[in-house]
Parts: C-alpha cells; sequence; structure tokens
C-alpha cells in the first residue's frame, strides 16, 4: 500500500467518524427536545418526593416519620426535627437541654391547638412568633449563618431572630400541633436588591393545597404589633415582592382570603 492510498483511507475513515459523531449529537439533541419536558417533570416528580422524606430545602435532613408506626429515623435529623419526633411521641430521651426548652413551648402550643384545622394552627403560629419575637437587625451576623439569628430556638426561646428564624420557628410550631400540615422553608431573594435574600414558610391547609406564609413580614410595627398580609398566600401574589425556585417547592395556585 502506497503513501498515496494510505493517505485516502485516513482521508475517508476521517470523514466516517465526523459523520458517525455529527449523527450521534444530532440524534442526542432531537431526543432532548422532544423528551425534555417529559424528562423535567419526572425530575421534578422525584425530587418533590424525595425533599420531602429526606432533605428539607434549606440543607437540614428531615426526620423519617414511618405511617405505620410513628418512629423516627433520627440519624442525622435536625433539633427541630427531634423536637417535632418528642411532641408527637412523648419520647424526650433523645432530647439535648437546649432542644427541651424547645419541646416545652412546640408541646404547649400543640397542646393549645389541639384539634384545631391547619388554617386555625397557622395563624396561632404566625400570631405566635409575632407576639414574642423581635427582628434581630443587631444580631446577624454574616460569618455565622448557622447562629441563632437563624434558628427556631432564637425565634422561640431567645426571642430575636430574622427571616430564617422566624421560618423555622413558625414551622416547628406548625408541624408539633399538626401531622398534616407540612410547613416547609422556602429560600428566594426579594425584589428589591437591597434586601438580598430572604425566608419564608408554606403551608398546607386541609383542603390539601399550599401556600405562602412569611411572618417575619406580617410581624410590622402597627398597633396590634402584626398583621395578615402575607398570611396563606399565592404564587402570584408573593411573586410581586420576590423570586424563589419554583420547581423545588409546590404549586401554590390561590390566596386564603379572610
Amino acid at each position: 500500500m502506497n503513501t498515496k492510498t494510505v493517505d485516502k483511507v485516513d482521508f475517508f475513515f476521517t470523514v466516517f467518524f465526523a459523520m458517525l459523531f455529527s449523527g450521534s449529537i444530532a440524534f442526542l439533541a432531537l431526543y432532548c427536545c422532544n423528551f425534555s419536558d417529559e424528562i423535567a417533570a419526572d425530575f421534578k416528580n422525584a425530587f418533590q418526593e424525595t425533599k420531602g422524606f429526606f432533605l428539607r430545602v434549606d440543607g437540614a435532613v428531615d426526620a423519617i416519620f414511618e405511617d405505620s408506626s410513628e418512629t423516627a429515623s433520627l440519624c442525622g435529623a435536625s433539633e427541630d426535627d427531634r423536637v417535632v419526633y418528642s411532641v408527637r411521641t412523648g419520647d424526650t430521651t433523645i432530647l439535648s437541654e437546649r432542644e427541651l426548652q424547645l419541646y416545652a413551648v412546640a408541646k404547649k402550643f400543640a397542646e393549645e391547638n389541639s384539634g384545631k384545622t391547619n388554617f386555625e394552627i397557622a395563624m396561632a403560629a404566625n400570631d405566635y412568633v409575632c407576639k414574642n419575637t423581635e427582628y434581630a437587625y443587631n444580631l446577624l451576623d454574616y460569618n455565622q449563618p448557622y447562629d441563632d439569628s437563624q434558628t427556631s430556638f432564637g425565634c422561640l426561646i431567645l426571642g430575636r431572630t430574622v427571616c430564617a428564624g422566624y421560618t423555622n420557628g413558625l414551622n416547628l410550631l406548625c408541624n408539633s400541633a399538626s401531622e398534616t400540615i407540612d410547613a416547609t422553608y422556602v429560600r428566594g431573594n426579594v425584589l428589591d436588591d437591597d434586601m438580598g435574600s430572604h425566608a419564608w414558610s408554606m403551608v398546607r391547609l386541609d383542603d390539601g393545597n399550599y401556600y405562602h406564609l412569611d411572618s417575619t413580614w406580617n410581624d410590622t410595627d402597627d398597633t396590634d404589633g402584626w398583621n395578615y398580609e402575607y398570611f396563606l398566600k399565592s404564587d402570584s401574589f408573593f411573586s410581586e415582592t420576590r423570586t424563589w425556585e419554583r420547581w423545588m417547592y409546590h404549586e401554590c395556585p390561590a390566596s386564603v382570603v379572610l
């Protein structure tokens, strides 16, 4: 085989593999275009199911409650999860001294709101944190993002917190008082650039629908100390003041009219 023949063979092989590669890319692109919506929908559903059992959006590991036995796998669970577990089961042996303080508040709240609807529990929780909590303008330490200015302990025990603490405190009260309210943490950004990131709650009422609840923004200096401007609202209402990764959360199709 002379040099020209080798060059010709190399040329044909190069063209062949180039066509094969181009065809594969084209097929893959076509496949993704045809099935991207379906894949995205499947991924969203899988993420929601997994997040609901194992991870909250704020990154904390949730306790796993088994419907049949009311027991929980608490390995790696946050202190809020352990407190909720103890309120539901009466088992306080797993709690630290710090968690026992949270337990006392959550247990009392659950007893006072026993038998109430999820709407009534959400309102009571909103009222409780707004009445007993002050926004911690001077305690926010950006070098320690997980200190007590952002925890349920800061909200329910210390009484001074920021939006994350308001949210965690309200969620702890709600989940302690109701096994169906599914109060979860939502992370987003306020449209006003100066205010930056923000956190609020999403709760499920007895109608099965989810609603936004921002107890931080409900806590005002009005005569009564708080209001319900951001209480059980829809996606469209909250999107006027903030953004969030909607695919990560449940849809909130409507607002509750008080």
